[in-house]
């Protein structure tokens, strides 16, 4: 399971009647998740999946009155690995005899 997490768009400047965003999350199969945001908010973490599944998600703001940004930001991508192993400890040298 890789795990990661969205970093969402800065605020649009104010005035605004922003109360919150949500952030819908797809991975590979699964049902997909719905996560309600604050206003302010910048990240959304703890999410994981399957390696190399198919990952889908869109962000849109609500206002005070429940409207939803007509155009959601978007991602359709992969969960890939990117993250290299451990780097090895270090060598070591025994000299084991002479001739």
């Amino acid at each position: 399971m890789l795990q990661f997490k969205i970093t969402l768009p800065t605020l649009p400047p104010e005035p605004n009647d922003i109360v919150s965003g949500e952030l819908t999350v797809k991975v590979g199969d699964a049902e997909s998740a719905v996560v309600t945001t604050a206003k302010d908010q910048l990240e959304v973490v703890g999410l994981e999946g399957e390696q190399n599944a198919a990952l889908s998600v869109s962000f849109a703001y609500i206002d005070d009155a429940g409207n939803r940004s007509v155009h959601p930001s978007t991602i359709s991508d992969s969960l890939r690995d990117t993250i290299p192993p451990a780097d090895p400890g270090a060598l070591g040298l025994v000299i084991t005899g002479e001739t």
